[in-house]
């Protein structure tokens, strides 16, 4: 992971001004996930997906730091939480939904392939917390 570009994505992430907030998860199901590859079953995340309006507009706020630091930001979201991953996919089903408070949020580095993840940086959600 390049230097300049941690030191960026920190910015972008130092700039986030919010309050904690809830999360609610109400389904499980698989993504795709990577496809099978020199013999290898392929590997398709079993996750719960998250879903409440703080969530995406933490996703914003990440967004348009990382592009005013030059960085580029996926447009593209779907709060999850990966459970497991498999050869199947798993069907999206109802589970009882559940909350899980949202305080703050860390800079990950995902070494592809590998399910080896190192974390760089943490930010605490500061603002008063509207959570019920």
């Amino acid at each position: 992971m390049r230097e300049k570009y941690v030191f960026a994505a920190g910015r972008a992430a130092s700039a986030v001004s919010m309050a904690p907030f809830e999360m609610t998860f109400r389904f499980i199901g698989s993504f795709p996930g990577a496809p099978a590859v020199n013999g290898k079953p392929p590997r398709r995340p079993l996750v719960l997906l998250g879903e409440g309006e703080e969530v995406f507009e933490l996703h914003r706020m990440l967004g348009a730091g990382m592009r005013a630091q030059g960085l580029r930001a996926a447009e593209l979201f779907r709060p999850h939480m990966t459970l497991a991953y498999g050869p199947e996919m798993f069907p999206r089903q109802a589970i009882e939904p559940f909350r899980l408070t949202v305080a703050e949020f860390t800079l990950i580095h995902s070494h592809r392939g590998l399910s080896q993840y190192d974390s760089l940086d943490r930010w605490p959600l500061t603002r008063p917390c509207r959570c019920s």
